[in-house]
């Protein structure tokens, strides 16, 4: 199971678990999105906000009975604030609603298939999807191309991701005994459609530039990762933060 496997890494993660040969379920808020990513990978479509307790509910009461019980979760669903977001003037309505999605919303995707693993007895994995920007803040000079660039921190969706983070170590020791391993993995700059949808090709070259590797990622370089590490290849993998960002956190 995928979350916000409509698009970019999402999409990319659900693509290379189906050519594996698993099954997949790919869910997104975007229902049309959901079932245009199924399709493309032979996999079940599910439109859901994972922020939703009862829509969450759904979503696995349908996989399960569609598909069978959850061996892998990805929780990859992410959202930002608008672009020039600063701490002292960020709406708390937003923020609140970003904590809902990135933080309260993976929590509870993550329990609701947790609980199922425990519950069965045949372990399985979790992996969230956290950010670079869970351990680094932001150089908001990047993302401007002439004159002054406008300044931005992002806050809420930084404070989420560091949380994610946190979680993944709780959940990876509170479920050890169970044999549920939860991971986190942190992506740097990805070339994705929202990213170049909303930053324009010169500040992805400044990006780039600060980029030890000199690019940004394919969604597919950090599909593999994670596919890694819900694989029995990295059985002894666990409560780790896999950092996949081009060496980005080295300087």
């Amino acid at each position: 199971m995928v979350t916000g496997a409509g698009r970019g890494i999402g999409r990319a993660v659900a693509g290379a678990f189906a050519e594996r040969g698993d099954t997949v379920a790919v869910l997104d808020a975007d229902a049309t999105a959901a079932n245009e990513a199924a399709t493309a990978v032979g996999g079940l479509a599910l439109g859901a906000d994972i922020a939703d307790e009862a829509e969450v509910e759904r979503a696995f009461a349908e996989v399960e009975r569609a598909c069978g019980p959850v061996d892998v979760l990805v929780n990859n669903v992410g959202v930002i604030t608008p672009f020039e977001s600063r701490a002292e003037s960020l709406d708390l309505a937003v923020f609140r609603r970003i904590v809902d999605i990135n933080l309260v919303g993976t929590f509870q995707v993550a329990q609701r298939a947790g609980r199922a693993m425990i519950q069965r007895g045949a372990g399985g994995v979790i992996v969230n999807v956290a950010s670079i920007y869970g351990e680094r803040a932001m150089d908001w000079r990047l993302y401007g191309t002439g004159g002054d660039a406008p300044r931005q921190d992002d806050a809420a969706y930084h404070i989420t991701k560091a949380a994610v983070i946190q979680m993944t170590r709780v959940l990876a020791t509170s479920w050890a005994p169970f044999s549920v391993r939860v991971v986190s993995v942190s992506p740097g700059p990805v070339d994705t459609e929202i990213v170049r949808s909303t930053i324009d090709a010169g500040a992805r070259a400044k990006i780039a530039d600060r980029i030890p590797v000199a690019r940004l990622a394919t969604a597919g370089e950090i599909a593999n990762v994670i596919v890694f590490a819900a694989s029995p290849a990295a059985s002894y993998v666990t409560g780790a933060n896999i950092v996949v960002d081009g060496g980005w956190t080295c300087w």
